[in-house]
């Protein structure tokens, strides 16, 4: 879900143009999306084609449902849920079926299977503090990888699974000489570290407030949301040259991108049309295309399974 907040910041630097566009040159790679909508009174997890077809629902309770993304070989979804009560990661096939909570995951959110399945990331406030945590895909063998004093969240693997990326306030909080006002959005930049938590590399510094880093799996590159004046867009920054490029304009308020499992396409939601749907675009945000079509609800937290990263062989 994009942050609520987009309308109270102001960051004006920008590093590159804005590239705006609104139509689709090329065919899209064939592919299926998970994402959560709450058109149906709550938030609920659906599966759509990239073309926008074959929707479906894939859960049904009374709870919240979100945030859902794909396991590597595109068979299962992870996601969370407060439907017994507490907020915790549960898996599921990707038709919706079985269904488990997975254990020593409560106040967990934001989960990430790591490129070979045997593990996930996701992060939980416990005692008062945000970190990112590593967990057996099963719940086995728990660990708190972060394990500061900072917000720590929304947690990114790269394709060889050796880096994570996510988003950290710790260098806004150095900054401060009293303790943070609860009122006040964090000033969140994005960080990776080695996914045993160590080498910790600071990518965007304070001159800007960006979240919810995806790395590309085929390297190289993040991208993430950043706010800019009184909007949000989709920026993506190449991590050889240091460089960063605006992919969306700030007044469409668009965020939460996620680079597809091929690493050749970004999802994303954006309230262009006047609220949240589901957009595609390639990475110079370009080939933009909008996948669902909503009034009054809200259609967010996308992931994209289209195939195996270095264009390898795409969904059939």
């Amino acid at each position: 879900m994009v942050s609520q907040v987009f309308a109270h910041k102001s960051i004006c630097t920008l590093l590159l143009p804005v590239l705006i566009t609104h139509a689709t040159a090329e065919p899209l790679r064939h592919g299926r999306i998970v994402f959560h909508s709450d058109r149906s009174g709550n938030s609920e997890i659906y599966s759509i084609a990239t073309d926008g077809s074959d929707e479906a629902q894939l859960t049904f309770d009374e709870g919240f449902d979100g945030f859902p993304s794909w396991s590597p070989d595109g068979e299962q979804i992870v996601f969370q849920s407060n439907r017994d009560g507490e907020f915790a990661i549960y898996s599921m096939h990707a038709d919706g079926f079985n269904l488990v909570r997975i254990p020593n995951t409560e106040n967990g959110s934001y989960a990430k299977y790591s490129p070979g399945g045997e593990h996930i990331a996701f992060f939980a406030e416990r005692n008062g503090v945000t970190d990112i945590y590593l967990i057996g895909s099963a719940g086995e063998d728990i660990r708190n990888i972060t394990n500061s004093s900072a917000i720590d969240e929304t947690p990114s693997w790269s394709a060889d699974g050796a880096t994570i990326a996510f988003q950290s306030d710790r260098s806004w909080r150095k900054t401060l000489t009293t303790d943070p006002d609860p009122e006040q959005h964090p000033n969140f930049g994005i960080f990776t570290m080695v996914s045993n938590g160590s080498d910790v590399v600071e990518v965007t510094g304070l001159e800007s407030v960006d979240e919810n880093p995806s790395i590309n799996p085929n390297g190289g590159s993040i991208v993430f949301q950043r706010y800019i004046d009184d909007g949000l867009s989709i920026a993506l920054i190449d991590l050889n040259s240091g460089k960063t490029r605006i992919l969306t304009a700030p007044a469409e308020i668009s965020g939460s991108p996620a680079w597809s499992s091929s690493g050749t396409q970004i999802v994303f939601d954006s309230m262009r049309d006047g609220n949240f749907d589901i957009f595609v675009m390639d990475e110079n945000g370009e080939n933009l295309h909008q996948v669902t079509t909503s009034e009054d609800t809200e259609n967010s937290g996308a992931a994209l399974f289209d195939g195996n990263p270095s264009s390898g062989s795409p969904l059939k």
